[in-house]
């Protein structure tokens, strides 16, 4: 659940995200940003001490759409990042956004998950298992 109210520009995120069909809360948008996978908001400084202002990107905007279509309740982060990987870089159709590469430490860390969980995989260990254990 997102601790507050999210900020103008996660606002206005969430609206640009619902005009290409992408649906996400403020609570997954703070998920994704706590696992590394959203950049934060650039801030701009309003100067005389008046503070400062987020100001959303395009490319938080191509990485939210690309987790947003991949993520689905309950599913391991894990298994999105794999999905967002094989989709990014693939040309992008008009009016959609270009699908940027995902953090590559969240990509091996997802494809290392996969592949222990992996059957052939399993069985390539019981098989070295039996070859070398030497008895």
């Amino acid at each position: 659940m997102a601790r507050g109210v999210p900020s103008t520009a996660d606002k206005e995120l969430i609206e640009r995200l619902a005009a290409l069909g992408v649906r996400v809360s403020a609570a997954q948008l703070e998920r994704w940003r706590g696992a590394w996978l959203l950049p934060g908001h650039a801030r701009r400084w309003l100067g005389r001490g008046r503070g400062s202002v987020s100001v959303l990107a395009e490319e938080t905007v191509a990485v939210a759409a690309a987790l947003g279509r991949h993520a689905r309740p309950g599913r391991d982060l894990r298994w999105t990042v794999i999905a967002w990987y094989t989709e990014a870089g693939l040309p992008a159709g008009p009016g959609e956004l270009a699908v940027p590469e995902p953090p590559w430490p969240a990509v091996r860390e997802a494809l290392v998950c996969a592949v222990g969980r992996s059957h052939a995989q399993r069985v390539v260990v019981q098989a070295r298992a039996a070859g070398g254990g030497g008895e």
